[in-house]
């Protein structure tokens, strides 16, 4: 009975299918997570193989991705945190080096901040400063990184801000030491000089690092030097209320992606 009654649920289902926009996009969904199906009289349905399955999850997070880029950019531009970031330069850091009898580097800054969509990760909120950095159209915001990567990184997981005057280039210490793999460590960033200042919520939990580089080793000065300009961010932040602007962005994006967790807990 079963035999001959199969083909008919099949043929309505079929039909069904064909004028169902939604049952169509289930179905899709199951045939992406299923390769074949079996049913009564030998019947045989394959569906996707593994390199769709694999298709279909890069689109997904990449939607994902463009969903969060899309959310940070809205409130970051609402918040104008670029402007501020570049009066901040304008205001605070070239004249440090001046008032410090430094030459002024070639340096670039940015903001970064927790990525909503993977967990464990930091997410380049704007393009670097000063514009000339982005006047050749390479855009930069929207990059992530783990937070076991780098400067950054240990900046992030301790909880403290964290400067370098010169960051070694041999491919097995910045393995060992600064987290990086072994195709990263072979094209890493050739910026020799780093700042990090990590700005804290009200809560005091990490909520974004203020990121300055230059490619030369010691341009910010020598660690005295590069202290006083570290305290030189931490005040402009405060009088700029860069925090306050970058709590708000926190709170208008905190929903708007799923964070996955890609890394296995180790307990």
């Amino acid at each position: 009975m079963l035999a001959l009654v199969w083909p008919v649920v099949l043929a309505i289902l079929i039909l069904y299918l064909f004028n169902s926009k939604s049952a169509l996009e289930v179905f899709k969904h199951i045939a992406s997570l299923v390769s074949t199906v079996k049913v009564p009289g030998g019947l045989e349905i394959a569906f996707a193989g593994g390199a769709a399955v694999k298709s279909t999850q890069e689109e997904v997070i990449k939607g994902y991705r463009q969903q969060v880029i899309t959310q940070y950019d809205l409130a970051a531009n609402q918040t104008q945190i670029s402007d501020t970031v570049e009066r901040i330069i304008k205001e605070c850091i070239e004249p440090f080096f001046g008032e410090h009898g430094l030459k002024r580097p070639d340096f670039r800054c940015t903001i970064h901040v927790r990525d909503i969509l993977f967990q464990s990760s930091l997410y380049q909120l704007i393009d670097y400063l000063p514009r000339k950095w982005s006047a050749a159209g390479k855009v930069t915001r929207g990059r992530a990184w783990s937070v076991r990567y780098g400067l950054m990184g240990r900046c992030w997981r301790l909880e403290k801000s964290e400067t370098e005057g010169s960051i070694p280039t041999s491919e097995v210490e910045l393995i060992e030491k600064w987290g990086l793999t072994k195709n990263e460590a072979g094209g890493a960033s050739k910026k020799q000089t780093m700042l990090c200042h990590l700005i804290l919520s009200e809560s005091q939990n990490p909520l974004a690092i203020f990121y300055l580089d230059a490619e030369a080793k010691g341009a910010f000065g020598d660690a005295g030097q590069m202290s006083k300009l570290l305290e030189v961010v931490r005040k402009a932040v405060q009088d700029f209320t860069l925090k306050d602007l970058l709590e708000k962005v926190s709170d208008n994006v905190q929903k708007s992606a799923p964070l996955i967790e890609i890394y296995a807990d180790p307990r």
